[in-house]
């Protein structure tokens, strides 16, 4: 390594990873000691607000609007859709099980959809991967934005966190310059539902060792450069972070702090109306008290999802959504600084949390709260298919599917049952739900930020090495 700070470059492009990065203890761990040294580069909308900068004196802000960036050669401009097409088929065939390979055939109906491959299987049988195709692009593609900031910066290592096809892209001129490459991961979900990889990085940072295997066997990546981390926004959870008091919170909600608190975390199924019809399901399973206890329903949606007008004047029922305003570009919603408080006291003062295997329910694990995930479609008609069943095939949801740490009703009556058992005994899965949450999120102790530290030296002591 140089005499000289470290100089890390990371690339920010949504709010997600903004949470992921800026909010957790990672920049601020790094900005620390001396010798690092850091710029974050993100789109105009996700310029930090004066508390973060505040917050991380020793870490440079660089506002760049890179989505924007198309590629200036000829040949990039020519190639770069039919690459991400025959890329994303050839990931397909390769791996039908993962979650992308399976949305994809839903969304397009199986047959046309493989009828449509025919052509990617016969490529595979010949020996082509996407991979190839990633190794050859990275000679086309130019992108003088880019080029000039890393010119300028002459960083050590870049950190993208990241897996869609066609933002990548402009990583290639990452490569050309021989910089390490680090891809962190921040969902449960992308090593599967996203991809592939149209530049292909050094090394990857995930979660967790499931994760991991997941990402090496649909992505074709060797082991040894993939590094199992935690989850750094979930690190909020386990150091010692205050929450408001019962009194406060029920106050904010307008709810009776006797009430027992259901929190529907309401998550887009694709193919699946699960917003009204699970509200509805749940307050005609609790009212009258049949339950045994007075309860309250608190409806925690995107920004995005409006309110039922029918709800909206519910004694029963309170709206919430995340803390923070709209990303004027569309990136999505930008999170406050009081967010992660808001999220982890809404967690600590419900009894019990329904959602439809979103990463709410990860959130639940780590603050010790029962999780019903629903495997039915409310409302519908329990005599005709589950509508919901083609989601237990999703390779990111198999852990939870596989593992008894959540109640997964499949139908109106089991869903009852579920809500009584959380209710009277919300510790009864405990040892269950604490090893589903090891298996997808890895340790749940809050150091997830100085495993990120310990991985990125054995990437750039392998860098070395080589």
């Amino acid at each position: 390594m140089p005499d000289r700070p470290l100089k890390l470059l990371f690339f920010v492009e949504n709010p997600t990873s903004f949470q992921h990065l800026v909010r957790s203890k990672l920049l601020q761990l790094l900005s620390e000691q001396q010798n690092y040294s850091c710029t974050v580069v993100l789109p105009p909308s996700l310029k930090p607000p004066e508390v973060d900068v505040q917050r991380l004196p020793g870490v440079v802000f660089r506002c760049l609007d890179f989505h924007s960036f198309r590629p200036k050669d000829l040949i990039g401009r020519v190639i770069n859709k039919p690459l991400h097409i025959i890329s994303r088929d050839l990931l397909t065939v390769y791996a039908p099980h993962a979650t992308l390979s399976q949305d994809r055939l839903f969304q397009q109906k199986g047959i046309s959809l493989r009828t449509r491959l025919a052509y990617a299987s016969l490529l595979k049988r010949m020996g082509l991967g996407w991979w190839h195709l990633s190794r050859l692009a990275q000679k086309f593609g130019h992108y003088p934005e880019i080029a000039a900031l890393l010119d300028e910066e002459q960083p050590d290592c870049v950190v993208y966190f990241n897996i869609l096809i066609g933002q990548m892209d402009f990583l290639r001129e990452v490569k050309r310059r021989g910089i390490p490459l680090i891809l962190d991961i921040p969902n449960w979900d992308q090593a599967t539902s996203k991809g592939p990889l149209t530049v292909l990085p050094d090394h990857v940072f995930v979660w967790s060792d499931t994760i991991k295997k997941d990402f090496c066997e649909i992505h074709h990546f060797p082991p040894e450069r993939v590094h199992s981390i935690g989850v750094l926004q979930f690190d909020w959870y386990f150091q010692g972070n205050a929450t408001l008091s019962r009194e406060e919170f029920c106050r904010l909600h307008k709810i009776n702090p006797a009430s027992k608190i259901i929190l529907y975390a309401y998550g887009i199924a694709s193919g699946v109306d699960t917003r009204v019809p699970v509200i509805n399901e749940i307050l005609d399973i609790v009212r009258d008290n049949r339950l045994g206890f007075p309860c309250h329903l608190i409806f925690r949606a995107s920004p995005r999802v409006p309110f039922p007008d029918e709800l909206r004047h519910h004694p029963m029922v309170t709206f919430q959504h995340p803390l923070g305003e709209h990303s004027p570009d569309r990136l999505g919603w930008i999170l406050a600084p009081g967010e992660d408080m808001m999220r982890m006291s809404t967690l600590a003062h419900s009894d019990v949390v329904v959602n439809v295997f979103s990463t709410m329910c990860l959130d639940a694990l780590c603050m010790h709260k029962p999780v019903i995930n629903l495997g039915y479609a409310c409302g519908a008609d329990e005599k005709l298919p589950n509508q919901m069943e083609r989601f237990f095939k999703y390779s990111h949801v198999a852990p939870v599917a596989e593992n008894d740490g959540t109640w997964i009703p499949k139908k109106r009556s089991e869903f009852e049952q579920a809500l009584r058992e959380t209710l009277a005994a919300p510790q009864s899965k405990k040892d269950s739900a604490e090893a589903l949450l090891e298996r997808i999120c890895g340790p749940a102790d809050g150091n997830s930020y100085r495993r990120w530290l310990a991985a990125f030296h054995t990437s750039m002591l392998d860098r070395k090495q080589v």
